[in-house]
């Protein structure tokens, strides 16, 4: 499986810059390749929508998964400031997705308004493996509908299912 590592598409996971876009970079990247493994090196990677967000900041494609070296150690975090009803990642009737070995924040306590760490609704074959999510005023992981999910060393904290 190709690996796609973000800081290649421009993403620089230092907890201050708006990684959003090199990362969907990345993303595509991997879905014009037929799949593969988007990896986050170690670092903090700020996802930001503009304004009164609407919907997901970042979406998976079939047949790729986001990958880093561990919960804590790669993290994608909102931004601050986010306001309205969102989700950090949404992979809708995806097949074979995944997150692995990362950690979701939703950085809370600076932004208003409800947000989702992960919406995934009916999708097939999904991956979840050593997983933190944190942080979220609403689910930090909403898994509705999914099929042949695969999870394991999850842990959720400051969120609500």
């Amino acid at each position: 499986m190709a690996i796609f590592n973000v800081k290649d598409y421009g993403a620089l996971g230092n907890g201050l810059t708006n990684d959003t876009l090199a990362i969907g970079r990345a993303v595509a990247a991997a879905s014009a390749a037929g799949g593969g493994q988007v990896y986050l090196p170690e670092g903090t990677y700020i996802l930001s929508g503009s304004g009164n967000v609407r919907g997901p900041i970042l979406r998976l494609a079939d047949n790729v998964s986001l990958i880093g070296d561990g919960a804590g150690i790669s993290t994608l975090k909102l931004g601050n400031h986010a306001a309205g009803t969102t989700a950090l990642i949404e992979t809708d009737t995806r097949t074979n997705i995944g997150l692995s070995n990362l950690t979701l924040d939703g950085n809370r306590d600076n932004n208003s308004g409800t947000v989702v760490g992960w919406y995934n609704s009916d999708a097939t074959g999904v991956r979840i493996d050593g997983v933190e999510v944190k942080n979220f005023s609403g689910a930090g992981l909403r898994l509705t509908g999914t099929t042949g999910l695969n999870q394991r060393d999850i842990e959720v904290s400051n969120s609500s299912f």
